[in-house]
């Protein structure tokens, strides 16, 4: 099911905005988050807006995997959701991501936490990603971008959020 942004039309490609976090925890995590933000901005038709700072995290599900460095982006870009999940798999892929194990170590996270204000489920992307609300840190990266920023489902700021957020 997708809803659309009610923008409206013009004879120009439009343009929207999507936040993606990205997140390392194998080699130099800095590099690799940094290598990651300079692909996703030599994509066509992408620009990165606005880039929190770095934040360093353990692993969710498994404290003893290596800490995680994290930075959240905005981007404007006229690529849609399903041909850019496309393009940042191949980011993670060239920068060396390997998917063994779910939630295992990885060079390169690449996440879409919402694209506009659209509602999107499918069986390969969900928008806006399903627990970034549930994920301190990410509420806190994007608080830094802004705060005023509106899930989509819950129709609430990442600030509300994060006031209401737990330790993780």
């Amino acid at each position: 099911m997708v809803k659309r942004s009610r923008r409206g039309g013009s004879n120009r490609e439009r343009l929207s905005v999507a936040y993606l976090s990205l997140g390392s925890n194998v080699g130099d995590r800095r590099k690799n988050v940094k290598d990651a933000i300079d692909l996703i901005s030599r994509l066509d038709t992408v620009k990165v807006k606005a880039q929190s700072s770095f934040h360093r995290t353990v692993h969710i599900s498994d404290p003893s995997q290596p800490y995680f460095l994290n930075a959240v982006i905005k981007i404007e870009t006229a690529i849609p959701p399903e041909k850019l999940l496309e393009k940042l798999l191949e980011i993670e892929n060239k920068l060396g991501r390997v998917r063994t194990t779910r939630w295992g170590p990885r060079t390169i996270d690449i996440d879409i936490l919402t694209y506009d204000d659209i509602i999107y489920d499918s069986d390969t992307l969900t928008i806006p990603h399903p627990l970034f609300h549930e994920r301190r840190f990410v509420l806190e990266l994007l608080c830094e971008i802004d705060s005023q920023l509106r899930h989509p489902v819950l129709d609430a700021t990442v600030w509300e959020l994060l006031q209401s957020c737990g330790e993780i």
